[in-house]
């Protein structure tokens, strides 16, 4: 998702109560246009969240992540860093849901996107981040499908099957559509046209 916030540098990424902590102040810290919706995306993951997935801060932005005592190697491009499984910011532009089988499953991509497309929302990501500019339209119950649709160790093994579990290089091999730089289509999610 980015560098990591210079605000959340004093905030530990922890487990429990510290986490949710954190991921209240994120969102204490947005406009308050922005938090209403912050806080209904927070509410549909930690709803539809697969069992062994915990809430924490992903570098400085609120996520899910499979932690170490579900999946001891970590992220592979930091294996000190929990596996990431999802997460959302804000930017200026944007509201980007980071949706990590999508990177690395073409056929978890396709179906998103087809749903995103029939809901009749453009689509507009890239190689995990679906960008949508209007966060109004945000489909909180396709938000919901994408989290249960794969179980903590079906993501564990797409994973490994995509990165390997040994020491890793965050040499990404590109997203789910093969390409390292994502997909370039646009949409906003604004009604298409």
């Amino acid at each position: 998702p980015g560098a990591r916030p210079a605000w959340a540098e004093s905030l530990p990424p922890s487990e429990g109560a510290m986490a949710r902590d954190a991921i209240e102040v994120y969102i204490q810290k947005q406009p308050e246009d922005r938090q209403d919706v912050l806080r209904k995306l927070r509410a549909t993951m930690l709803k539809h969240k697969p069992k062994g997935v915990q809430e924490q801060l992903c570098e400085g932005f609120p996520g899910l992540v499979v932690p170490h005592s579900v999946y001891p190697p970590g992220y592979h491009c930091d294996r000190s860093q929990p596996l990431p499984f999802a997460s959302y910011c804000f930017t200026t532009k944007h509201l980007g849901l980071h949706l990590w089988l999508l990177y690395m499953d073409a056929e978890e991509k396709s179906w998103f996107e087809k749903e995103w497309k029939a809901r009749g929302l453009r689509w507009d990501a890239g190689v995990c981040c679906v960008r949508v500019r209007d966060p109004e339209l945000l489909p909180y119950d396709l938000v919901g499908k994408a989290l249960r649709r794969r179980g903590v160790r079906q993501f564990i093994a797409t994973y490994e099957g995509r990165f390997g579990a040994g020491p890793g290089k965050c040499g990404h091999r590109g997203g789910a559509g093969g390409k390292a730089t994502g997909t370039k289509a646009r949409a906003t999610g604004t009604k298409a046209r």
